[in-house]
């Protein structure tokens, strides 16, 4: 099962693995939440004040630099400030950083279209003396935030030995809105004769959990519902969004960041990787698209 972090090293082992060395270093002590000075095991080579260095997740720009001792300002660029084992891995201007890789991808899966989706099922259970039903189905609000589509109802009938019914007679959606168009936070709503059925299930499409499930330990496919099959999307969509803002620059910094001459790297290049990245999720994507359709056909009424 793949992790949040875990995807993380697969991207930037993907993005690095042949860009040629970059300066690191690994922490002489352990480090708390706040504590402003970063003691180094052997020096960085040139490191000056200025510098951007990062440390597991967290990215710190460096004050100054006293031999070994380095002072730095804490949780840069949108990182959090938290603990660091001693020997932990100091990365000196990092090309990607984690936290880089981190955002880009969570708003990769937040872009999806609503073609892919993960699917969730509720059960709603109708009252025995009801003769007319009208339930708000998702009434929770993590469940409406996410619902994007009904897939299918079937009915549970007690009085005949439990069976499923595909099509939930004497039942209609009369809306089928995105939940900000509701006064409450329910996105659906049903109506229709009890007939004898007292528990309702509903298939319904739901959107990828980023929101509520998105940490370094979160496992992709538990924990925020994308399946195993969905992690090339992930990794080909969040290098091409890593690499799309680089083109305007087109330079390619040395082991310290020092800009070398713009001429070294060819108008486009980088702009083409970052395309040819993009279409690639762009056509998993389609592909999955498909599939979902076929094994979930659109259902109307």
């Amino acid at each position: 099962m793949t992790t949040v972090t875990q995807m993380t090293d697969r991207i930037l082992l993907s993005m690095e693995g042949s860009t040629g060395p970059q300066e690191i270093d690994v922490s002489n002590g352990s480090l708390d939440a706040t504590e402003l000075v970063v003691t180094s095991t052997n020096g960085v080579k040139g490191l000056r004040n200025g510098a951007i260095i990062e440390i597991d997740d967290e990215l710190m720009r460096v004050v100054s630099v006293a031999t070994l001792a380095i002072t730095v300002i804490r949780a840069q660029y949108g990182s959090t400030g938290a603990t660091h084992a001693n020997g932990a891995q100091i990365r000196v201007n990092p090309r990607n950083s984690r936290t880089a890789v981190y955002q880009n991808m969570k708003e990769e899966i937040d872009g999806w279209p609503y073609t892919i989706f993960q699917v969730a099922t509720t059960a709603v259970t109708v009252s025995a003396t009801s003769n007319i039903m009208v339930y708000e189905v998702l009434t929770s609000a993590a469940e409406a935030a996410e619902f994007i589509r009904k897939l299918k109802i079937t009915m549970l009938d007690p009085s005949s030995t439990n069976i499923r019914r595909d099509k939930a007679k004497g039942a209609t959606i009369l809306k089928e809105l995105p939940p900000g168009d509701f006064t409450s936070t329910m996105a659906m709503q049903l109506t229709g004769k009890r007939t004898g059925y007292t528990q309702y299930d509903i298939v319904y499409a739901k959107r990828f959990d980023t929101r509520t499930a998105w940490a370094a330990g979160t496992v992709l496919e538990s924990g925020a519902g994308i399946p195993v099959h969905y992690e090339d999307i992930i990794e080909f969509g969040t290098m091409g969004r890593l690499l799309v803002g680089k083109e305007s620059r087109r330079v390619v910094r040395n082991r310290q960041g020092q800009p070398k001459d713009a001429q070294q790297v060819r108008e486009g290049t980088v702009f083409q990787t970052a395309q040819a990245y993009r279409q690639l999720a762009a056509e998993r994507i389609k592909q999955e698209s498909l599939r979902l359709l076929h094994d979930w056909p659109m259902q109307i009424g």
